[in-house]
């Protein structure tokens, strides 16, 4: 369990810091934080809520692992336009 809070914690201080820096470096890292977070949650993952077939489903979790992705590929192209100019 202590893993997915440090991975959770890593993942919301790369974001922060990928708003406020601006640079490449920190957006990949939400981007990467992004899609190991959904394989190291577990333990925290909340309320299923849309369920899938063979007792699988999608979790409050995965949606804020969604979220976290776009916002840092969203950070990521604007970071790359920024080094470019």
């Amino acid at each position: 369990m202590l893993i997915a809070y440090l991975v959770g914690a890593a993942l919301v201080t790369c974001l922060v810091a990928a708003f406020v820096s601006k640079t490449s470096l920190w957006a990949a890292g939400t981007v990467v934080l992004a899609v190991v977070w959904p394989f190291v949650n577990r333990p925290i993952e909340g309320r299923v809520v849309w369920h899938l077939p063979h007792e699988h489903g999608v979790t409050v979790s995965d949606l804020l692992a969604l979220v976290c992705l776009v916002l840092g590929l969203s950070l990521l192209r604007r970071a790359r336009r920024a080094d470019r100019s």
